[in-house]
């Protein structure tokens, strides 16, 4: 099978590389030790900076209550405005598991009753799936 060697030169020392060439489509593999270490596409980090957290989640939701209670709605209405360019999409739903569906119908009766979503009575551009987390 063929070869071809390219050079890279850019702010820094020339470096020739050969790559192999072939006729089908494979899946294309960049050799780690062979180009990307050679083509500084990869960069190795010795450091690692520590972030002071809280040590549970009890002292986190003690030091930010004012964040985690209440629905957190903002004051007055707004309005979304979209790019005059704006394509409608329609996603596919994603399944719930069996187990899941009575606490996800309850879950979304209290968003409905609290005024988060509103049931769709009729058809709409706009689809997207939920997610369950």
């Amino acid at each position: 099978m063929p070869y071809i060697t390219c050079k890279k030169d850019l702010n820094s020392p020339v470096i020739h590389l050969d790559f192999l060439v072939t006729k089908n489509s494979y899946q294309p593999i960049l050799g780690l030790t062979a180009s990307a270490d050679k083509l500084d596409l990869i960069r190795k980090c010795d450091n690692v900076n520590r972030v002071n957290c809280c040590k549970s989640i009890s002292n986190l939701l003690c030091k930010y209550n004012q964040v985690f209670e209440g629905l957190g709605n903002l004051p007055g209405k707004y309005r979304i405005t979209l790019c005059e360019n704006s394509v409608p999409v329609v996603s596919v739903t994603r399944k719930v598991a069996f187990s899941l569906l009575e606490p996800l119908k309850a879950e979304l009766d209290r968003m409905v009753k609290a005024g988060v979503i509103e049931k769709a009575t009729e058809p709409t551009d706009w689809v997207s799936p939920l997610v369950i987390v």
